[in-house]
């Protein structure tokens, strides 16, 4: 995996409007504009109306952001990370800080940088990496490697030999990536999974407690928001209100649902945010339990 790259000095700049965003996005990916408009099913000339626009329809910034592997939060408003790449980079640095026993003003003072700097890089929001990784991984007396790792699970490691003890996977912000039968049955887990349970561990870029677990997003009920095979980390302890992302364990259900929370009144609906979707909207009337909030979410690579 590699951070910084040979497009560094328009990245400061990258952060400014939809269009620099987009350009270096581009550049980024090695990507032609001809090509972004082919694998959005639009004509060339739609590309070049966003960059002179400085903007994009919602349902097709959900498409432009999925072909560059962005978060479209980031690609449309400069907001939160840039992708699930450098979200869990991200958060392997700030693990690596907390590890080391440092604050954000000390780190950023030995490593040159300014507090805010070190904060933009530890949320996975800047494409440039000041300084070198090697300079992180001897504040922090860690492994370039351990760092710079492209894998966003680790799987669990207990051999049965007396001298050796299973990895610690939920140390670093890990939480354990479940199956969506796994899912329903989470409400009678009363504290974290043990390790022996989830065979992948994934780092979770926002604050989360404790009984956070991740899902891997099956159909199109909720595109154009999230696609199949998305990943999306939900808290039991999350807030739950009108709009809230939820997953769902219905009665007499074999395994969780994911849908949006729609509150009126005393009244309670799930909705399936595909407008073309069959019985988009499923009244809720006691028949229901909500297992967590969807935190955040993102495309694994």
């Amino acid at each position: 995996m590699v951070i910084y790259n040979r497009f560094a000095s328009i990245y400061r700049d990258a952060m400014k409007d939809f269009s620099m965003r987009l350009e270096t996005a581009l550049k980024e990916r090695g990507m032609t504009k001809a090509e972004l408009a082919r694998r959005c099913d639009v004509p060339p000339q739609n590309v070049a109306h966003w960059l002179a626009r400085g903007g994009v329809s919602k349902r097709k910034l959900f498409d432009v952001a999925g072909v560059l592997d962005l978060y479209p939060q980031w690609l449309g408003e400069g907001e939160g990370p840039i992708n699930m790449r450098m979200a869990a980079f991200g958060a392997r640095l700030a693990a690596a800080r907390k590890k080391a026993d440092l604050t954000v003003e000390r780190a950023s003072r030995q490593l040159g940088i300014s507090a805010d700097e070190l904060e933009k890089t530890e949320a996975g929001a800047s494409w440039e990496l000041k300084p070198a990784l090697a300079d992180y991984a001897a504040l922090y007396r860690v492994a370039v490697d351990q760092l710079n790792e492209n894998i966003h699970f680790i799987k669990t490691v207990d051999s049965g030999v007396g001298n050796t003890e299973p990895v610690d996977v939920r140390g670093a912000g890990r939480v354990p990536l479940l199956s969506w039968v796994q899912a329903g049955e989470w409400t009678s887990v009363e504290s974290a999974v043990e390790a022996h349970q989830s065979d992948e561990w994934v780092l979770c870029p926002v604050p989360h407690s404790e009984k956070t677990f991740v899902l891997r997003v099956r159909g199109a009920s909720m595109e154009p928001e999230y696609r199949d095979g998305d990943w999306i980390f939900v808290d039991p302890e999350g807030p739950t209100e009108n709009g809230s992302h939820v997953v769902v364990m219905l009665d007499n259900a074999k395994e969780a649902t994911f849908k949006k929370l729609v509150l009126e009144g005393d009244r309670k609906f799930l909705e399936a945010l595909n407008p073309d979707w069959p019985d988009r909207i499923i009244r809720v009337n006691g028949n229901a339990s909500i297992l967590g909030t969807v935190i955040f979410s993102g495309k694994p690579r």
